[in-house]
Order: structure tokens, then C-alpha cells, then sequence
């Protein structure tokens, strides 16, 4: 069953992305407001009166819940990017913004980790800007019934006057990477998301990248940023890297679907092997994209070959473990087995929930215990184990097969 293409106003239109290279942090961000005319673009959103900007209600939707520790740098969008984003857009006018995060199922491991908590400990402020837990009183909502069907959405997202992407450039095992669309998943109310979007049913709904398009598709994304200054690759990209890279560079542009086309490629990938984006192809249709660059505060300029290489050294999360990955989520509890070796560790502040699961898992957490004591084995450890979980399913799944 395919889905049916259905142009978007935005995401199947020619596009224009901005890539920025700038060693100074802030001003890598600077740079990508106003080369890319994110201002007028916000400002033509709200319209010419400018006594509206106190009420139009903007919300940014930075990707924050994956993070353990504070130290965690490289998975989480920068709490110092975000909050320099809201004061530009505070020096407009506008005083009506939100940054917003739902829980995951990391909330269902770990007590107390809701949305605030994790802001509280990554050292989001709260000035000038309000931070909502969009999985506290969500309301019910009719998404494309090819996509997802009848679901959840957080008020404060469904009502928002204009909605902003700030996502984490790093690797995804599900999806090879996660950009500014995966990063509009996190938008959807529902806590155990694991649970109710990656089990694969027979009809393509409840799928996280059908899931993915068709929240973006209800509640358009106007502008995209990608946190891509320290980035985290590898195999436990999105949750962890003991090396995170120093890729000092902002990807944004008002169509998201671009902006995370242009980061595959500059992983070195091709990006319609993140299965967001292929749904998002065969959704929208590929636009024809534009990629301007600029580098120590030069004006922007079609990029060149060169310009467009991808970043060296990185490291892509191999296929057989994509792979592997979604065989294994169609299996909820095996797929918490999957997950945990990554999640494993985390700020006292969210101890770990006592069920079942945390009982068979003690001795696992004590071996890895042990493993901290050689950070340098940790973190090859983690991979030997879920590699081996991956292949002994394969081969499990394949003897069956052949039995039947």
C-alpha cells in the first residue's frame, strides 16, 4: 500500500538552503538569521502591522529528551543557540514564544523525567520565553488517515501562529540520521512512543515516519534550523558519542524536508535512505533545492563543489544495523532490551523505574558498571552487545522462516 502524493505548499516547492560555516558559535547562528532571511520570512508570517507581534505565537521545537547528562553536548539541540534564537526574535516585538518537547520512553524508564526536569537540567532558563510539555493535557486530533489516522497534539503546537524546527544534527540507528522533520516527531503527545509508532502493523499507519509526515503535514513547519556546530555520529549518534565532532556549521531554510535532504548529504549519505525522507519523497516530491554557502562572515554564494563535501571524519550508523534495528522494534520488549544498553546511564536525578524490566537487567548493569571503570572499552562494549542482539534475531527470524 503506497501513499498517495499530495504537494505541500512548502515542502514540495524549489527551496533555498543555507549552509553556514563559522567557527564563533553565536555568530554561526547570527549568520544564518540574516543570510537566510529568516527575519523577513517570520515578519511576512505575522504581517505589516506590527502591533500584532505581541500576540503572534511562535514555538520552537529544539530536540532536548535524548540527552542524559548535561555533558551531552553533541545529542541535544545547544540550550546557548536556542535561547540567542529567542532573544532575535524577541528584539522584532514578539513576546508570545514557547519552546516545547514531548516525553519519550525514556519517561517510562526513568521517574521523574518529564519535560521541564530535563530543561531544568540542561540550564534552559525560561526568560522572555515559556517551556511546554506538550504530553500534559494533549487533545485528540484527525490526521491523513493514510498516514496516521485519529492521534494526539499538544495545544500549544496546534495553535501555534508560526512553528520552528531547531533540531540536533546527528545519526539515527532507526532512520541512518535525524533532522529537522524526525525532529517534529518528538511533537506527538504520546510518552511511549516506541510502544505505539514502531511495532509495524500491516497498514502503514503507526509508523514513525508516516507518523513523521503527517504531523507536519496538519501543523506546518515555517523555518528550519540544524544545530550541526558539535555534532554526534556513529552507531549511538542520537543517544551518545564519547567523540563527538566539531562540524561549526548552522543548515536551516523555511522548507524542513531540504534542510534535511542537504544534511545527508553532507553525512555522505544518500538521503533517501532515511526512511523519513523517503516518505517525504514519495509524499511531496523531490524540490529542487538550492544550497548557498558562506563561511567568516562572507556574503553567501551558490556552494561550491568543494563547499558541498562531506564532513571529515564522520562516521554513518552501518545498514545491516538499520536494518536490523527495525526488525527488532516490532518487538516492544525486545526493542527496550535494544535500547537500554544506550540509556543505561543517566543524571541521578531520574532513578530508575522498578519493574520487571529493571529486575532483568541488573546483572547487565552491573557488568557495564564495571565497563565505566575503561571508558575507552564502554562504548565498543554497547555496540558488540546490540550488534549481537541484531544478529542473533536475523538468524532467529531466518530459521523460522525456513521452518515454515
Amino acid at each position: 500500500m503506497s501513499i498517495p502524493p499530495k504537494p505541500h505548499p512548502i515542502y514540495s516547492k524549489d527551496s533555498t538552503v543555507y549552509i553556514i560555516h563559522e567557527r564563533k558559535k553565536l555568530k554561526c547562528l547570527d549568520d544564518a538569521i540574516d543570510k537566510s532571511g529568516f527575519i523577513k520570512n517570520l515578519n511576512d508570517h505575522c504581517g505589516p502591522d506590527k502591533s500584532k507581534r505581541e500576540t503572534f505565537r511562535i514555538v520552537i521545537k529544539p530536540n532536548f529528551m535524548c540527552a542524559a547528562y548535561e555533558t551531552d553536548i553533541s545529542v541535544y539541540t545547544d540550550v546557548e543557540l536556542v535561547e540567542h534564537l529567542v532573544e532575535r526574535i524577541r528584539g522584532e516585538g514578539y513576546e508570545d514564544i514557547t519552546v516545547v518537547e514531548s516525553q519519550m520512553v525514556w519517561s517510562v524508564m526513568r521517574d521523574g523525567r518529564t519535560v521541564q526536569a530535563v530543561a531544568d537540567m540542561l540550564g534552559f532558563s525560561g526568560n522572555d520565553y515559556k517551556i511546554v510539555d506538550l504530553s500534559i493535557h494533549p487533545d485528540e486530533c484527525d490526521y491523513d488517515e493514510e498516514l496516521l489516522g485519529r492521534d494526539w497534539v499538544g495545544p500549544v503546537w496546534k495553535d501555534a501562529d508560526y512553528r520552528i524546527s531547531f533540531a540536533k544534527n546527528k545519526t539515527h540507528f532507526q532512520c541512518f540520521y535525524t533532522g529537522c522533520m524526525k525532529n517534529i516527531y518528538g511533537c506527538l503527545p504520546t510518552q511511549n512512543k516506541l510502544l505505539c509508532y514502531h511495532r509495524g502493523p500491516r497498514n502503514r499507519r503507526r509508523h514513525f515516519y508516516t507518523a513523521t509526515i503527517a504531523i507536519l503535514e496538519k501543523f506546518q513547519v515555517d523555518f528550519a534550523f540544524l544545530d550541526a556546530y558539535i555534532s554526534s555520529d556513529g552507531v549511538a549518534g542520537i543517544m551518545m558519542d564519547g567523540w563527538p565532532k566539531g562540524t561549526h556549521t548552522i543548515i536551516c531554510g523555511e522548507n524542513c524536508f531540504a534542510v534535511d535532504w542537504v544534511q545527508g548529504e553532507k553525512m555522505g549519505l544518500d538521503p533517501e535512505k532515511n526512511y523519513v525522507v523517503r516518505t517525504a519523497l514519495e509524499r511531496w516530491g523531490k524540490p529542487q533545492i538550492t544550497r548557498m554557502c558562506s563561511e567568516k562572515g562572507l556574503q553567501p554564494h551558490v556552494c561550491s563543489k568543494k563547499e558541498l563535501e562531506p564532513w571529515h571524519p564522520w562516521e554513518n550508523v552501518p545498514g545491516f544495523f538499520v536494518v536490523g534495528g527495525k526488525l527488532v522494534e516490532k518487538h516492544y520488549q525486545l526493542a527496550r532490551a535494544f535500547l537500554f544498553p544506550f540509556a543505561y546511564r543517566m543524571d541521578p536525578r531520574f532513578p530508575l523505574v522498578d519493574n520487571c524490566m529493571s529486575i532483568l537487567t541488573a546483572p547487565f548493569r552491573k557488568l557495564v558498571e564495571m565497563l565505566d571503570l575503561h571508558e575507552d572499552l564502554i562504548y565498543p562494549a554497547l555496540i558488540i552487545f546490540d550488534s549481537a542482539l541484531i544478529i542473533a534475531l536475523i538468524v532467529f527470524l531466518f530459521v523460522v522462516g525456513c521452518r515454515s
